[in-house]
């Protein structure tokens, strides 16, 4: 059975440590839950950054294939996430399940392909750790304020994991990551399936659509999370409606007609007079042009990368 060998200290070591040295101890071994096919040999795993010290901790780290002490190949940056306790593992070794099964086909592209899950006691605990692909560094900056086509490409890559047959159920900025491919363009990962559930979604036919295609009508589109994805955090539509008083109309109305134009085509609520209802038109109208202008300049804006 393949085993990992996983530092015993995680302080992260200066970039020109050496993997290895002579007489060296201080690893934990745990045996392969799965290993993949990919990798040939045993692995060894010396830490680089610790990305998160939460209840799950997770490490940016260099993993070297080992025969007993001998390194057997080259570097391979990668991602551990560790669960210390039995219970936080048996979670772990359960998002592993997961990646294997609904994830598999989605794998090095949507979401990061996974090498191995390996389990054993640790100085620390019981412990599990998932080895899986560096897919980038986090998010420079909210959903709205990236570029369009990026929003576009997460917003995509959500709808591929409901059409897999699951709901992410914590899709926010913290579980994207970013990276620049050799071609110099910027490709978005999902990443942090611990909440994940299998999801039988009611728009998983549903095509994604250009940015800024009109909203849906409400009541014919019936997934919460593509939802609120598409609507408020990555903002890839644009409203349908504004709301006069207690009614709606269309937004196009107010993008484009002047306050008394815009009074023309709606219904003024008894007991409001026209002086009043004209400056309400006024205040919606204006609303939703800054809004649309705001959301313009945004798209100016570049995406600050950092390598």
């Amino acid at each position: 059975m393949f085993k990992l060998q996983f530092p015993q200290d995680t302080t992260p070591r200066l970039a020109d440590a050496p993997a290895f040295k002579d007489g060296e101890d201080g690893w934990d071994t745990l045996e392969a839950y799965y290993h993949g096919s990919e990798l040939a040999f045993d692995i060894r795993a010396t830490i680089r950054e610790r990305i998160h010290n939460g209840n799950m901790r997770a490490f940016r780290v260099g993993l070297y294939p080992v025969h007993g002490n001998t390194i057997a190949g080259e570097e391979l940056i990668a991602i551990c996430k560790v669960a210390y306790g039995r219970r936080r593992a048996k979670l772990l070794k359960k998002e592993a399940d997961l990646y294997r099964d609904k994830l598999a086909s989605l794998q090095g592209k949507w979401v990061p392909a996974i090498f191995g899950c390996y389990l054993g006691q640790t100085v620390e605990a019981w412990t599990c750790i998932l080895v899986m692909q560096d897919c980038g560094r986090p998010l420079p900056c909210p959903f709205y304020m990236l570029p369009p086509q990026s929003r576009a490409q997460v917003v995509d890559g959500l709808h591929h994991l409901h059409k897999a047959g699951i709901v992410h159920r914590d899709f926010t900025e913290h579980n994207v990551v970013i990276q620049k491919t050799d071609s110099g363009k910027y490709w978005l990962t999902i990443v942090d399936f611990g909440e994940a559930r299998e999801h039988d979604c009611p728009c998983k036919d549903w095509k994604v659509e250009p940015v800024y295609a009109p909203q849906p009508v409400t009541g014919t589109f019936d997934c919460a999370e593509l939802w609120n994805a598409c609507a408020q955090d990555v903002d890839i539509w644009r409203p349908r409606t504004v709301r006069f008083y207690e009614e709606f109309y269309p937004a196009d109305w107010a993008a484009s007609d002047t306050p008394e134009e815009f009074l023309e085509r709606v219904r003024i609520p008894d007991g409001i007079m026209r002086e009043d209802a004209l400056e309400y038109a006024y205040s919606v109208i204006t609303r939703y042009r800054e809004a649309a202008w705001t959301r313009l300049e945004w798209d100016k804006l570049p995406l600050l990368w950092k390598d």
